[in-house]
Order: structure tokens, then C-alpha cells, then sequence
């Protein structure tokens, strides 16, 4: 029986990992949900909407068991198959309503004092697919404008408008995913509250310095200003420093 579930994930183009749900932990209170998290009224989807939690905000469970496990397939990295991870159904109450949550959109709470307190984060952000950065460094994301940089032949990039969810789950070597809405091909993505960074639709990134932040060296507002200048082509190649997920 098991090996026909596993040639129909694989026909379906779906990547099965294995499971990677833990015991129930309560200290994961904070919402990361894309435009919030339902609370229903049992462990669900099928079940009534009781309310929606805003991103960012804290919840306070009723109980510590597990009320039941589900899956959602998600896209990662830049390759087309979709993964599945898998979370608890849990018991919650946000204000006065009660009821139930897949805490895979629950993380822990953010200590605002490692937040980066650059200036240029109110512009826009820069996020990588797959293991994401420190929870305090994440944004709603229905509060931006998303746009994936896909990697084109000749050291191109095709720039495309997509979505962007956060997940707390427990698989490779971090527990905090980012997923887009497309990843075949993605390479990074920026969020934006002033429109596309180009009016270009393929920008050529031969000169790119996105890559993943050392933290043990600060962040530089140049550092920034320098990677979007080469994002948007025809100019010299700084020295600014690589930049991570801000």
C-alpha cells in the first residue's frame, strides 16, 4: 500500500518529506499567517470561522495536546515540485473566542530589540525562499508588494509579482520557512511599498550582491542602496557588502 501513496505523490509532482510534526509547544504564540489566521470552531478546515488573528499578534492556549494533524503543500526554493509539511491542530483563544488553530502559522514571539533599525526598511525588503531569516526581521506580508527575481539565461532576471507566506515547521535545518506563490527558478524576492524597483520587466543581475548576510558584520544603508543600483543594470559594480534578509 505504501509504495502506491508514494508513486502517486510522485506522479502528482508533489515532494514527500517526512513528518515533522512535534509535540505541542506553547511558547509558539505569535501569528505569522499571510493576512491573518482563522480560529474555528473545531480542528478543521471544513469547520466554521469563528474569527481571523491579525499577523502579529499574540494568542493564549487552553490546552497543550495535540487535537489532530494536517498538511499543507507548499512551494520552495526554485525548483517546480511542491513539499508538504504538516502541523497540529491546537486550542487557542484570541480575546474572547476560542477554538482551534494549525500551528503551523504560530511562531515565537519576536524580541524587538534585535529588529535592524536601518531607515531603508520602510522602502522595501529583501527575503530568500526557503530558511528564513530571525522572526524579528519578517513583515506582514499583505502589507507589501511582492515580486520574485527568476533566474533568466545570460545573467538575467525575469521580475514577477507574486505572494509571499511564512510557516514555523521542522524540517532541513531551521524552522522558519518562506514560500512563494511561484519558485521554479526564483531566485530572490523583494518586497516594495512603492511599486516594482524597475519598470523593466528582465533586468540583468551580473553584478548581483545578494547573498546571505554575514551577522557578525552590520548592515549598512550603502549596502542597500548599492544592491538595488546593480538590480536595476547598466551601472558599475560597487563594493558594498552582501545583504541577507531584512
Amino acid at each position: 500500500m505504501i509504495k502506491y501513496l508514494i508513486a502517486y505523490f510522485l506522479l502528482q509532482n508533489v515532494c514527500v518529506l517526512p513528518a515533522q510534526t512535534d509535540p505541542v509547544d506553547t511558547k509558539a504564540t505569535y501569528v505569522i499567517a499571510n493576512g491573518g489566521l482563522n480560529i474555528r470552531s473545531g480542528p478543521s478546515v471544513k469547520s466554521k470561522i469563528i474569527a481571523k488573528i491579525p499577523f502579529g499578534t499574540t494568542i493564549k492556549y487552553i490546552s497543550d495536546k495535540s487535537f489532530g494533524i494536517d498538511s499543507n503543500l507548499i512551494s520552495l526554493y526554485d525548483i517546480p515540485e511542491k513539499e508538504s509539511i504538516k502541523g497540529n491542530w491546537v486550542k487557542v483563544q484570541y480575546k474572547k473566542s476560542k477554538g482551534y488553530v494549525l500551528d503551523l502559522h504560530l511562531y515565537y514571539p519576536p524580541n524587538n530589540e534585535n529588529r535592524l533599525k536601518e531607515k531603508y526598511n520602510s522602502n522595501f525588503v529583501l527575503l530568500y525562499p526557503g530558511c528564513g531569516c530571525n522572526i524579528e526581521n519578517l513583515y506582514n506580508p499583505s502589507s507589501w508588494e511582492w515580486f520574485g527575481y527568476f533566474k533568466l539565461k545570460d545573467g538575467k532576471f525575469k521580475i514577477e509579482k507574486i505572494n509571499v507566506s511564512y510557516y514555523r515547521t521542522r524540517i532541513y535545518t531551521c524552522d522558519l520557512l518562506i514560500s512563494a506563490s511561484k519558485s521554479d527558478d526564483l531566485a530572490f524576492i523583494i518586497g516594495s511599498k512603492t511599486g516594482r524597483l524597475s519598470k523593466s520587466e528582465v533586468v540583468y543581475g551580473n553584478n548581483l550582491l545578494l547573498q546571505r548576510h554575514n551577522s557578525d558584520k552590520p548592515l549598512e544603508k550603502s549596502d542597500l542602496e548599492n544592491a538595488s543600483i546593480e538590480m536595476l543594470g547598466n551601472k558599475e559594480k560597487t563594493n558594498g557588502n552582501p545583504i541577507n534578509c531584512i
